[in-house]
Formats: C-alpha cells, structure tokens, sequence
C-alpha cells in the first residue's frame, strides 16, 4: 500500500518511555472536510486500515485511540457471536472488539494475536466500541471522498458512506460507525 501519510512511528506511543512496551496511540481529534464539488469532498484526516484485501476509513472524529491488543488483556464474553472476539478493559471501561472480516465472512476464526493486532476504538454518541486490525492503521490526511454507493453485495451498503481515493491504484471505504454498530444490534 503505497499511501500518502503520515507513518505511525514508536513515537507516537504513550506508554513506557523505552517504548519498548507501548500501550496506546493518541490520536488528535480536529476534523474538516471541505466540499470539492456536489459529489466529491476533501476529508482533512482519516485512519485508514486493512481488513482482508479492502481498505476502510474512519474519520478522525469518531476514533479515541488505537490500543495494541495481547491475549492475555482479554476478557472472553460468554455466549456472543464468533465476531465479538471479546472485551478490553481500559480506564473502568469494558470495551467490546469487533472482528468486521469474520463479521463480513471472509474468514471463519480470528488470527493469533501477533505483535502488530490493534483495536482502534469507535466512538458514537452513546457507546465505545473497537474494531480489530491484524496491521496498523494509517491516518491520512487530505483524502477525496465520493458519496458514491459501494458496488459490494458482501458489505452491507448502511455501514458506508461512500469512497476514497487513497493513491492513484487504490480505493477505499468510508465507514460509518454509528450505522456499523447498529447493523450489528439488527443481525439476525
């Protein structure tokens, strides 16, 4: 993937000051997007990340923080659905993960946890939840986006907003969270 952004870098972790052990990523939280005409906008910054061989969006409003996610700081929740890979406990906070590629149906179970697996933290008005991502995620700034509809029978069309021009071979999916939360609350 060949974006144009800024690299998450050790840096950018909050955590032990060797990083060596980094624990969150702290995202800042301003987001503009400026129209370009009446079917393309501009979105200042977005976090972008990979799910099978699909690139997703969120804007930077919606995201609290990315968190490396071990095994061991999991919580199992009983009789929930193979998606719901469990719980993080942050700060009080019982934090439900999403897997969107057992979700979707591109995968049966989740991966192994590896050194690079994140949850990025979804915030909607009135609930914080997290989606899993096996690489790390991208923010990206100045990105064109369409209100086009996704031509995708396997992603259900309430969670997109429309499309983005990543590079000049690449596309990727606006999300929208509160609308993937609900659909998730319908699912039969």
């Amino acid at each position: 993937m060949n974006l144009k952004s800024k690299s998450l870098k050790k840096s950018h972790f909050a955590g032990d000051k060797s990083h060596k052990n980094p624990k969150r990523l702290i995202i800042s939280k301003p987001n503009l997007s400026y129209k370009m005409s009446a079917q393309q906008e501009l979105i200042s910054e977005a976090l972008v990340f990979q799910q099978g061989d699909t690139f997703f969006a969120v804007e930077i409003s919606f995201v609290e923080r990315i968190v490396l996610v071990r095994e061991e700081a999991m919580i199992e929740l009983p009789r929930t659905p193979k998606y719901i890979l469990g719980a993080l406990s942050l700060e009080n906070r019982i934090i439900p993960l999403l897997d969107l590629e057992i979700y979707l149906g591109w995968k049966e179970e989740r991966n192994e946890f590896t050194i690079t697996s994140n949850a990025i933290l979804l915030k909607t008005e009135n609930l914080v939840y997290a989606v899993f991502s096996g690489n790390l995620p991208k923010k990206v700034n100045d990105i064109q986006f369409s209100a086009k509809k996704v031509e995708r029978d396997d992603i259900p069309k309430e969670w997109v907003k429309g499309t983005l021009t990543l590079d000049e071979k690449t596309q990727g999916m606006l999300l929208d969270p509160e609308e993937l939360w609900v659909s998730l609350q319908t699912r039969e």
